[in-house]
């Protein structure tokens, strides 16, 4: 499942267009809530104690100013893809 911050357009571009201190990124995090995998993107000030998935997408999503919405969490959903079927976890019936 995705959370609110990857599937809004609106929030998906204010992650794009905010300007970052150098030392700040974004992750893509992605924690376990019973049966269901949930997928974030998280400041790097503000990271899950203990995702099971963590990854750093700050070119990803800053990369062009003038990318859309769409663009950038198809980038997400490739990612989290290539991670879901290269893990070995059992449950991948509660992904997306």
């Amino acid at each position: 499942m995705l959370e609110q911050n990857i599937t809004d357009n609106s929030e998906l571009i204010s992650w794009r267009n905010y300007k970052f201190k150098s030392s700040e990124r974004i992750y893509l995090q992605a924690y376990l809530n019973g049966d269901t995998y949930l997928f974030s993107l998280r400041r790097s000030t503000s990271l899950f104690d203990n995702p099971i998935y963590s990854v750093d997408i700050t070119y990803l999503v800053q990369q062009n100013k003038r990318s859309s919405a769409v663009v950038i969490r198809r980038k997400i959903i490739n990612l989290i893809n290539d991670w879901w079927l290269s893990s070995n976890t059992e449950n991948k019936e509660n992904v997306i």
